[in-house]
């Protein structure tokens, strides 16, 4: 799949891989470009969260929409909270991609989610975005639920002028998605400044893998990657800690939230020599200690894996 950000990457735990419980990562990019109507996603809820993700471009000649619908499949009420992301129409594949993370960190810094209660044998419609020709509409979704019950959530490509009847059409191409059993990797390390760069990969292997499917998720484009770096300064002088940005080989930007705040990357490309952009930057004096955390995931339109670096420029004895 091309310039769709996914991420799964080498985690460097101090007591190995920490998965997510009860989650669910969907992924709709199979096939990327969507010319006619069609279901994309049919699936049921996580037993707790489930994160939605999808990247498609419009090569219709007409706009359609991308419905997004949760299907109340008992005979009780069953309530849930919505957050959702997106990003475009726009002919940036890049920029949706952006504005959807950016948007994504923002609902999480506020706390904004719809609450939504589904009567039994009901269906609802809980988003809607126009997919136009020739361009990219993006979103990042998470449903939590909050009461018992099966969901089923359903994602659609509508013709607006034959509503009905969409969602019938079957494609000469089927179209796929992604279904991973967990949304977030914790990574938690201690950096005291023994080598000058230290880096920790985002959306490098191993990669999710739906094996219903067949599908690799080449990036792990939609997990996020919470990272907790100790920072200890053993020597008799203060050290700089600077935490960059670095393309691993493509086009490439990003969106962290670093100790509570939102920091957006540059667009960095070939003509830039993919050269690292610094996020983050502290002095730490001689004994001292700081702690950085740091959540970030692959997004749309860019090239993954990128590398979030550790370094810390050469020591200075006349620096108090």
């Amino acid at each position: 799949m091309t310039r769709f950000c996914w991420i799964t990457g080498i985690i460097l735990l101090a007591s190995g891989l920490c998965f997510g419980a009860a989650e669910k990562l969907i992924v709709s990019n199979y096939p990327e470009e969507i010319s006619e109507p069609g279901v994309l996603v049919s699936t049921p809820l996580g037993g707790k969260l489930t994160r939605l993700m999808y990247y498609h471009i419009g090569r219709a000649e007409s706009e359609y929409e991308i419905n997004t619908v949760l299907e109340n499949q008992t005979g009780v009420p069953v309530t849930l909270k919505v957050r959702s992301a997106p990003g475009g129409p726009s002919r940036d594949g890049i920029y949706a991609g952006h504005r959807s993370a950016v948007g994504f960190w923002n609902a999480k810094l506020k706390n904004q989610s719809s609450r939504v209660t589904i009567p039994p044998y009901q269906h609802v419609t809980v988003f809607s975005q126009p997919l136009r020709p020739q361009m990219v509409s993006t979103a990042v979704l998470d449903f939590e639920t909050e009461s018992d019950g099966e969901i089923q959530l359903k994602v659609g490509v509508v013709d607006p002028e034959f509503p009905l009847i969409s969602l019938l059409n079957v494609p000469p191409e089927p179209y796929l998605f992604g279904e991973f059993p967990t949304i977030s990797k914790r990574v938690e390390m201690t950096y005291r400044f023994e080598t000058p760069v230290r880096e920790i990969p985002i959306g490098d292997e191993p990669f999710l893998f739906d094996p219903k499917n067949g599908i690799l998720l080449r990036g792990n484009y939609g997990m996020v990657y919470d990272l907790v770096v100790l920072a200890h300064n053993p020597f008799p002088f203060r050290r700089r800690l600077n935490l960059l940005f670095a393309p691993a080989g493509g086009i490439a930007r990003g969106a962290l939230l670093i100790n509570g705040k939102i920091i957006e990357t540059g667009f960095i490309d070939h003509k830039s020599n993919l050269a690292p952009e610094t996020v983050y930057s502290t002095d730490i004096p001689s004994g001292g200690s700081t702690t950085l955390r740091i959540s970030t995931f692959p997004q749309g339109g860019c090239f993954y894996p990128i590398n979030m670096v550790l370094s810390s420029p050469s020591p200075d004895d006349s620096t108090p």
